[in-house]
């Protein structure tokens, strides 16, 4: 009967541990629950568990908004020309002489890719002009 009792009590332990585990999402308040995902995602991306990445046109700069390294731009069908652009820095993005990589791209019918293979440092301003959401790839994760 002692066995049967031990057993008892382990198993319940068990199982209480194992419930304590679960986080109740639907106590947590709105804030809580986005400070969560932002924290989740920036696991998953600094773990490199993600390969691609849905972005849209827009200014990014290097080392806050997109990692240092190199990527690929896929532009699917739906888009129209898609302009890439890499700046130095801030201060280079009304002239030419900061300008690192410049190229475009077009994939307007419907089974159409095209892929804009580019490397971004610290710092560095991406600038895309493009319509619709674009498929960002880490280079080194490929494969």
């Amino acid at each position: 009967m002692k066995k049967f009792l031990c057993l008892l009590v382990a198993l319940f332990l068990i199982g209480t541990i194992a419930l304590s585990e679960t986080i109740d999402l639907s106590s947590m308040t709105d804030d809580e629950l986005l400070t969560l995902k932002d924290q989740v995602c920036q696991v998953i991306s600094d773990r490199g568990l993600v390969k691609e990445f849905q972005m849209s046109a827009g200014l990014y700069v290097g080392g806050v908004d997109i990692k240092p390294g190199s990527y690929r731009l896929i532009i699917r069908n739906g888009n129209s020309v898609v302009d890439l652009a890499i700046c130095k820095d801030a201060n280079s993005l009304d002239d030419n002489k900061g300008l690192l990589y410049r190229d475009s791209a077009y994939a307007g019918k419907e089974d159409e890719t095209a892929i804009l293979s580019f490397s971004i440092a610290e710092g560095n301003i991406m600038v895309i002009k493009a319509k619709g959401l674009l498929t960002l790839e880490k280079a080194d994760m490929i494969g």
